[in-house]
């Protein structure tokens, strides 16, 4: 199949086109940038025709692609099919300067080629008598990039060109080295009010729980672009920070829609993730159960689908790395049909699941054994709390989602903290129910650590962690835990309660509310709950409040019915 030149080819007839289509057969010595004749043939055709023409030439001399222009400007098509990873592209980029200036620019746009396109090197040129005056661009070992004038009667580099780009190549991969290897990425958000900017901290949170090391964080006060998220030219801005800062990843605050994740990946070759690509990523390591597997599996799933496409090498930029991690990694790529198929799959699993969950809360109730479960927002402490309590060796750690699987112990509340329960007109019916001592003996009881919750979950995740989020439907009292050390406490209180109340319907639920971290709270913050019980699961200072707190309520809901 024939190759064609790109660009502005409006109005050229038959014979221009075929000029232009001569140039596919030359051929350019390996030493140099280009030949003598292939660029006075170029420069007389380009005159000709009053437009720009570029030539992208690879490192053996082959001419890749011919780029028409109109006299001051020239655009690139797109080279994904020469994308690179690391390095250079193993291209140079070679045009004519049809300007009236006595020597040669190399435009803005060009330089940002060179940048975010990784070209060994850009060259712009034009005839001045004998002499060919040309000017070169090439990126430096500070990954800056260096441009010098030359003229002459050749195009022939002071060095061997070859190794020159060998050398260049070798100092552009030491400079990123080392942040390809610590994960280096750069938080990237539209923000107009004060919730975007706490998402934007809270993003930064998440993206270390995920093993990122931030190098930077860039945002733009306005709305979101409905194509780019920062507009086109912040967006450009960004990727050629992110090259100079050997960054490999862009994490963007807002959730990007398919169509917006489509236009940017397809505009660099860096990954591309959004912040609930970041959530489901931290989800894919915390897995430990197979029910737990299956819940992200699943999610990543629903949320990868729409972005599931032929010609789009976003997603497999992804796999086997962060973002990109967890049960789900190897169905990235397949087709929708089945990709529906495998959902169908864990859909019927997870029921399965939810089936002899109901089973086990039918014999709790059966036996009366109350069932309390932690919940707050997440890194809130909860785990923390579970394992003083019930001294189960769960994983505890200040990062956000530590806990993922449901967690649940048996626990026994001493009959003290029933007995400070102040219910006289039912003592006899609390000292004694069905030939029990409530007081003497104290009560069984079984503590549940849950996920915790965040702002914004993403709906494929919530929806797929909706049968165990279920279960605090069934919850006989919850606890709800907030961190007393935070400013923005009474928001995360005010998320929990909202998804407590329009994601699960949870309304009337027994509940206690808890603020936790109180060695290091903002006196504020403690004021606001001095009708709460305030602690310190790590210090435990405070907890044999909280049992009693506990066990007041657990009376109220099991035994005041029988007064």
């Amino acid at each position: 199949m024939a190759r064609k030149a790109t660009g502005n080819l409006n109005s050229l007839n038959a014979y221009q086109l075929k000029q232009i289509n001569k140039l596919w057969g030359r051929k350019i010595e390996a030493s140099e940038i280009v030949s003598l004749a292939v660029a006075r043939e170029m420069y007389d055709l380009a005159t000709q025709l009053r437009r720009m023409i570029a030539l992208i030439i690879n490192r053996d001399g082959d001419i890749e692609e011919i780029v028409i222009g109109n006299k001051e400007i020239f655009y690139l098509p797109d080279l994904g099919r020469y994308r690179v990873s690391k390095g250079l592209r193993n291209l140079r980029l070679i045009f004519t300067d049809l300007s009236n200036s006595p020597t040669v620019s190399i435009p803005d746009d060009v330089m940002t080629d060179l940048e975010k396109l990784r070209f060994d090197m850009v060259c712009g040129y034009k005839p001045l008598g004998d002499e060919i005056i040309h000017k070169l661009a090439y990126i430096t070992p500070n990954t800056e990039t260096y441009t010098t004038q030359h003229s002459g009667k050749n195009f022939r580099f002071s060095n061997d060109l070859l190794n020159f780009f060998r050398e260049i190549e070798s100092v552009v991969n030491q400079a990123t080295k080392a942040g390809s290897n610590s994960n280096l990425a750069i938080i990237v958000g539209a923000v107009t009010n004060y919730k975007d900017e706490r998402r934007l901290r809270e993003l930064k949170e998440l993206a270390e729980t995920a093993g990122f090391e931030i190098a930077d964080i860039i945002t733009q006060k306005r709305e979101a672009d409905t194509r780019t998220v920062l507009g086109s030219g912040k967006l450009e801005e960004v990727i050629l920070r992110a090259l100079r800062l050997g960054v490999d990843t862009l994490i963007f605050n807002q959730e990007l829609k398919p169509a917006q994740w489509r236009v940017i990946t397809n505009s660099t070759e860096l990954k591309i993730l959004d912040r609930s690509m970041v959530i489901l990523d931290i989800f894919a390591q915390r897995a430990v159960s197979s029910e737990g597997r299956i819940q992200v599996e699943l999610a990543q799933l629903k949320y990868n689908l729409p972005r599931l496409t032929d010609r789009d090498s976003g997603l497999s930029r992804l796999a086997g790395g962060i973002g990109g991690r967890g049960p789900g990694e190897t169905k990235l790529e397949v087709s929708r049909r089945q990709s529906r198929q495998r959902i169908q799959e864990l859909e019927s699993k997870i029921s399965r699941f939810g089936d002899n969950r109901d089973l086990r809360a039918k014999r709790r109730a059966a036996n009366r054994v109350p069932l309390v479960a932690i919940i707050g927002y997440t890194n809130a402490g909860k785990s923390t709390l579970f394992k003083t309590l019930t001294k189960a060796d769960t994983f505890v750690a200040n990062k956000l989602f530590a806990t993922l699987d449901t967690c649940k112990r048996k626990y026994f509340l001493e009959g003290k903290y029933l007995s400070e329960a102040e219910l006289s007109a039912c003592d006899d019916t609390i000292s004694r129910t069905e030939g029990y001592d409530y007081r003497q003996n104290g009560m069984e009881i079984i503590m549940v650590d849950t996920v915790g919750f965040i702002e914004d979950l993403p709906e494929e995740l919530f929806n797929a962690f909706r049968a165990t989020l279920d279960e605090l439907l069934e919850a006989d009292l919850l606890i709800h835990l907030i961190d007393t050390s935070l400013d923005d406490m009474l928001v995360r209180k005010r998320e929990v309660e909202k998804i407590l109340e329009k994601e699960l319907g949870i309304v009337h639920q027994n509940l206690l509310l808890v603020g936790n971290k109180v060695d290091c709270g903002l006196p504020e913050n403690i004021e606001a709950l001095r009708n709460d019980v305030v602690i310190s699961a790590k210090k435990k200072l405070n907890i044999d409040d909280l049992l009693s707190a506990i066990g007041i309520k657990l009376l109220e809901k099991f035994l005041l019915p029988l007064c």
